[in-house]
């Protein structure tokens, strides 16, 4: 039972923690160029919007695509107008 139980968990932990760090990779919106990138039909503009309410911190980002073919955040199908 104690035994089963453990071999479990040590098999989940690394297939979890390896989708917790490919999650936050995808939200991630930092660059560590030290030169800005060129306009392209591919870029995409990010500008940081946090706010709070009440207690709460939001953390926010204002998106703005500099071509046809920037990136689209997860669930979107387009940019809105």
């Amino acid at each position: 039972g104690l035994g089963v139980a453990l071999l479990l968990l040590t098999t989940a932990i690394p297939s979890a923690l390896t989708v917790r760090h490919e999650r936050e990779a995808a939200r991630s919106d930092l660059t560590y160029a030290s030169d800005p990138m060129p306009k392209a039909n591919d870029t995409l503009v990010v500008a940081r919007v946090d706010d709070y309410f009440r207690d709460d911190d939001l953390r926010g980002r204002a998106l703005e695509p500099e071509g046809p073919r920037a990136p689209l955040p997860p669930g979107l199908e387009k940019f809105p107008a």
